[in-house]
């Protein structure tokens, strides 16, 4: 009758939400993040790149905060995915592939770093925390040293990762990395030499350095410190 809105029936609703699924509201929204950044993320856009209605995103996630932190538990999952547990393998390299993992999703997506340092209770990142604390444990780490071990690369993995992939992300927009790092470089050169002694002197591996490099340096005499700890190498 006229007047009347028509309402779809529960059959068709069901088809709907069964085609759409929370993976493809996450793939979408990920993609989005990737290209426009979190100020870019709105529901309006995300309707569209999906071709449906609010009511059917809204059926996987609460608001915007509720899927960006999905997006971000996305993300972490992609690095667990990356290296799957092969039972037998040594538990060092193990944890360093994992974390090399996790290093290339945040430079990938930069978005979600700041996210993850300030809501490390998400269901993904704490999986990869219990698994970095099975690793050091097989790697023979004392009962009490072993939630400080797998805490501590976690830190580290999230931390330096997240801001290595900001200030990246920040650079490449308007600036070229090479003409940032030598406008940096410059600058530290024309400190005082006495007082600056070290800076001066590493001015120019500033210059030359692998974002990736210098992250896995750090890491590695991370994990040496843990190996020697558990009696390994």
């Amino acid at each position: 009758m006229f007047g009347m809105s028509i309402q779809p029936s529960p059959a068709r609703s069901e088809r709907r939400r069964n085609t759409l699924s929370l993976d493809v509201v996450l793939t979408e929204a990920v993609a989005i993040l990737d290209e426009h950044g979190e100020r870019g993320l709105t529901f309006r856009r995300l309707t569209e790149g999906l071709g449906t209605g609010p009511g059917g995103v809204y059926w996987y996630v609460q608001d915007k905060a509720d899927l960006i932190n999905l997006a971000c538990d996305r993300v972490v999952a992609n690095a667990l995915d990356a290296v799957p547990e092969q039972p037998g393998e040594e538990p060092m390299a193990v944890l360093r592939g994992l974390a090399l993992a996790v290093f290339d999703e945040l430079d990938r997506h930069p978005w979600a770093g700041p996210h993850l340092t300030s809501n490390p209770g998400q269901q993904n990142t704490l999986r990869l925390l219990d698994r970095f604390g099975r690793l050091v444990t097989e790697a023979g780490l004392p009962a009490d040293q072993q939630f400080y071990a797998a805490s501590a690369v976690l830190n580290y993995v999230v931390g330096v990762g997240t801001q290595m992939a900001r200030a990246l992300s920040r650079v490449v927009g308007d600036t070229d990395r090479e003409d940032y790092l030598a406008a940096a470089v410059a600058r530290w050169e024309e400190l005082d030499e006495q007082e600056f002694a070290f800076v001066r002197r590493v001015a120019g591996t500033v210059r030359e350095h692998d974002d990736r490099e210098q992250f896995t340096a750090g890491l590695d005499l991370l994990l040496v410190g843990i190996g020697r700890a558990g009696g390994r190498a």
